[in-house]
């Protein structure tokens, strides 16, 4: 499944209608997004986007894979569930971007859970 093709998406995903989506799929290689932000948002942002929406057509909840990377690093204690995020560098903004794509698509209609890692 192409995650940057909203159709593929929905094809996949419905044919499948699984109870729950894991979404982990991502343009993962942070020094190479600083390079090509436009891909890194192409893929982490709009594919998350089309996933998302995809899964609340045909149902599915959703686990969207995320990164501790949304964070600055600078804290002297673990990361709260609503601690602000505040991403360093393009990886970083596109999965804070990917995080609320997918929160607005799925917002009332399916449930969502958010997994940093």
């Amino acid at each position: 499944m192409d995650v940057v093709d909203l159709e593929s998406c929905v094809r996949v995903i419905k044919s499948k209608s699984p109870d729950c989506v894991i979404h982990c799929a991502a343009f993962t290689q942070v020094d190479k997004a600083e390079m090509e932000p436009e891909q890194a948002m192409r893929v982490n942002r709009d594919g998350s986007a089309n996933v998302a929406r995809a899964a609340v057509l045909a149902g599915s909840d959703i686990v969207h894979v995320s990164t501790d990377y949304v964070f600055d690093g600078r804290a002297t204690s673990p990361y709260g569930t609503d601690e602000p995020v505040s991403p360093l560098g393009v990886y970083a903004t596109s999965k804070v971007a990917a995080e609320t794509a997918v929160i607005e698509e799925t917002l009332g209609l399916v449930s969502l859970l958010i997994v940093r890692t």
